[in-house]
């Protein structure tokens, strides 16, 4: 049924671009200056014959542009640049898909006075420790299993942390992936509860087909964001101006978006639908069996401008509405046959082969909305009230049973250790288990939020806001589970509860950026939370202070301090047996971060290089064990903790024109947990090094022809039996490493002769190897016991090597 409704929306929106597609022209340029030296990052208008924007881009690093052009009307293309006068130049027919015109920029006189430079602090992330701007172009072209947005942040972002291709979760400087923020146009944005895999997720919200604009903070960021331990994502969705869309076909994922607008531009719309198909990528995996997931979800954003046209030239927007919609649909089917996996060491090389019978079906749908309404009263005073909302329906069902051998290899007498090739197998352990489940939980969270920013002068900018949440939560959870080894029957788990959770939640922020001049900025305030359940009052200061040295202007150095407090969900209530406690309170940590970014040129070209070094303290501590993606908490403040560690980045035009970057965190996190008489032990996120690296290069004469190359390294995880106080963090995973390489080439309506004619203004095609080196890296482990009811922990991997053809077509 998913599928019938993907291609009829996507047999639609294609007639409709049909009916609507005309010819486009080209017209490419080069900004030069008098010199003949190209001007990189000049600012490019084009306008119609009334003088309305069309599009408004910048020259890339060779002065390089282009634009496309409807062949009925007359176009005007203004370039201005710092230092130079405005160039003014009106389209003729004949100059239109020629050669590279040249566009020669004049020295502006009145501008050639002695100046003092000073760095400047840019509005929006400047200042921000921790927080990076990420080009919304890239998670479109990264080379990953699935496309999915989140992969980008396991690249670029400062300190976090992503140890599976299958999910779209992560971890930021020690924390878990229920730590992170996550708002798209203002609006927060939940992930689903009962994930248990990453084979059994979906894609992550963002669809980056529709992304505008990119902020990742890794911690240290402002009162104005909420309540959570590790990180902030905010992305706002693109407002179009004219129609275009993209498709997306490849083996793993599809995908369609369409955006136009109308009324004179006054109200624009972007929708986008995503399809993701990995039963060929999960037949790599070690279990054995007939997958059949399918998950398909839709997207829209509609913004219409209510401004007056007598408000408009004073004011710009004065008045819009945003609304956002979406609705997800995951249905997850596996039919296991059977699997088998050797392990150990040289000393000792064990095979286990499992022989399954039953099935797990899991299905989640979510539907989430959102209305932003905008005035600005004043230039000075602007006010946002937005109301929201998610509704979730997740169910799990699940008859597996396991009939599992587990051997040893014998070891030739005669070498010593090695085991020889054909050894004959010892039988160690003989058994069956037996997983039952009946999970179904319904959540329903509605938001309504009032923000206001004023400027009450030129140095002070005042921001405040206000949230009101609903929650209501309807949980009945029924699993049991059983071994039968070395002829006895143990029963390992029973749970059989229902909870019906019933709540408010009040939250509000004051904040307030100081900045005296273009090279000092504070920002410091107080954030609230306050839970009718629990009813705990929360109170979080936070300070931030950005400061560019006047002998330095390419420096900036940044320091933030802040309370940082995370009131419980849902989630942290539920114990391991099912029971929830609603006594529990927030758990509580303390940033301290100081870095720096230094801009420096090489080659010719400039690089930024990021630093920071941080400290976390922890309180009030729900301990957790980690099983795949699912989070399993202890349900009790039981533990204090901390994180520290020193993040590197430096990213720039390593190959002239193709962005590319580095990055390296050391992390150590350890917790004390209560009554286990062990003292600071490993928590479960304690990957003490990750790197990552994305690179991209081209055919020096041909730049349509690119490389990309993704490489993520981290080093073990620790872990221990399951529901053992004793033994958790006892024993550490193998290093995860992955490489993904993709090729590419991209046709433009330059390129070949036969696109002019055609609906489509570029092909993007891309061959991709995924998991390059096909290294088996460990997700989690499966506990087998033998004939002296020893337990040997058995590994969980994740994919092999895979090859992934992809399609991306712009009209």
């Amino acid at each position: 049924m998913g599928k019938r409704i993907f291609y009829f929306i996507f047999f639609l929106l294609i007639s409709s671009l049909m009916a609507f597609g005309q010819v486009k022209e080209v017209v490419s340029g080069q900004v030069v200056n008098e010199q003949g030296r190209v001007v990189s990052n000049a600012d490019i208008v084009l306008y119609d014959q009334q003088w309305n924007t069309l599009s408004h881009i910048h020259s890339d690093s060779e002065g390089r542009f282009s634009f496309n052009l409807s062949s009925d009307s007359l176009h005007t293309i203004v370039i201005s640049f710092l230092g130079y006068e405005n160039f003014v130049k009106q389209i003729n027919p004949s100059e239109r898909n020629t050669a590279t015109i040249t566009f020669q920029l004049k020295p502006d006189v009145q501008m050639l006075r002695q100046i003092e430079v000073k760095g400047k602090f840019k509005e929006g992330s400047g200042g921000q420790v921790s927080t990076i701007k990420i080009d919304p172009k890239i998670p479109k072209y990264l080379p990953s299993a699935f496309g999915d947005f989140n992969k980008i942040l396991s690249t670029v972002g400062l300190g976090v942390v992503s140890n599976s291709e299958l999910t779209s979760q992560y971890g930021v400087r020690g924390g878990n992936f229920e730590e992170n923020l996550v708002y798209v146009n203002g609006i927060e944005i939940y992930r689903p509860f009962l994930v248990r895999s990453g084979q059994q997720e979906g894609l992550s919200f963002i669809n980056p087909d529709m992304v505008a604009d990119i902020e990742f903070s890794a911690g240290g960021w402002q009162p104005k964001y909420g309540d959570k331990l590790s990180s902030m994502l905010a992305v706002k969705y693109r407002e179009p101006k004219n129609l275009r869309g993209t498709i997306t076909a490849g083996l793993l994922n599809n995908a369609l978006y369409l955006e136009n607008s109308a009324f004179n531009k006054r109200l624009s719309i972007s929708i986008g639908a995503r399809q993701k198909s990995s039963q060929y990528l999960l037949k790599t995996l070690p279990v054995k069996g007939q997958y059949k997931p399918k998950f398909y979800d839709i997207q829209s954003y509609i913004s219409l401008d209510l401004t007056k046209k007598s408000k408009a030239a004073e004011y710009g927007k004065r008045t819009t509405l945003g609304l956002l919609l979406s609705y997800s649909k995951n249905k997850y089917q596996v039919f296991p046959s059977k699997s088998k996996v050797q392990f150990g060491t040289l000393y000792q090389v064990m095979n286990l082969t499992v022989d399954f019978d039953g099935k797990e079906i899991m299905e989640y749908e979510t539907f989430q909305s959102g209305l932003v309404f905008t005035h600005r009263f004043s230039k000075r005073f602007k006010t946002e009230f937005i109301a929201s909302g998610v509704r979730t329906i997740e169910s799990e069902g699940f008859d597996v049973e396991a009939g599992y051998k587990l051997y040893e290899m014998e070891i030739d007498p005669s070498s010593g250790v090695f085991p020889t090739l054909n050894a004959p197998l010892i039988i160690r352990g003989i058994g069956t288990s037996f997983e039952h489940g009946r999970n179904n939980l319904k959540a329903s969270i509605f938001n309504f939020t009032h923000r206001g920013y004023y400027n009450l002068n030129s140095k002070n900018k005042v921001e405040y806001g206000y949230t009101l949440t609903k929650e209501i939560i309807d949980d009945r959870l029924s699993e049991y589970s059983f071994i039968d080894s070395a002829s006895y029957v143990t029963l390992t788990r029973y749970v059989n509860t229902s909870v019906d959770l019933n709540s408010w939640r009040n939250q509000g922020y004051i904040q307030n950026t100081y900045t005296p001049d273009s090279t000092h900025i504070l920002t410091y305030g107080v954030r609230l939370n306050y839970w009718s359940l629990n009813k705990q009052l929360l109170a979080s200061p936070r300070l931030q202070y950005g400061w560019i040295p006047a002998s330095r202007p390419n420096l900036m150095l940044r320091a933030a301090a802040g309370v940082y407090q995370q009131p419980p969900f849902y989630r942290e209530l539920r114990n391991f047996d099912g029971e929830v406690n609603i006594n529990l309170k927030a758990q509580t940590s303390y940033h301290f971060i100081a870095g720096s970014d230094l801009k420096f040129m090489s080659w010719g070209r400039e690089f930024k290089f990021i630093s920071e070094i941080y400290y976390k303290y922890l309180t009030n501590v729900v301990p957790y064990d980690v099983d795949n993606v699912r989070l399993r908490y202890y349900g009790q403040n039981l533990a204090n903790a901390y994180a520290a560690g020193i993040d590197f980045r430096v990213s720039g035009e390593f190959v002239r024109g193709e962005q590319s970057w580095f990055s390296l965190s050391l992390l150590k996190t350890m917790e004390d947990v209560q009554g286990d008489n062990r003292g600071y032990i490993r928590r479960p996120t304690d990957q003490r090094v990750t790197a990552a690296i994305f690179f991209q290069d081209h055919l020096p004469n041909n730049p349509t022809i690119k490389m990309y190359l993704n490489l993520v390294y981290g080093s073990g995880l620790p872990f221990g039996p399951p529901e053992n106080k004793n033994l958790r963090a006892s024993a550490t995973t193998p290093s995860y490493r992955r490489v993904d390489i993709g090729f590419s080439k991209l046709l433009t309506m330059q390129d070949k002769e036969v696109l002019k004619k055609s609906l489509f203004e570029s092909l993007w095609l891309s061959f991709e190897v995924l998991n390059l080196f096909g290294v088996n890296n460990t997700i989690s482990y499966y506990w087998v016991s033998d004939f002296q009811n020893h337990q040997f922990a058995v590994p969980n991997t994740l994919s092999a090597r895979f090859l992934n053809v992809r399609l991306i077509a712009k009209f």
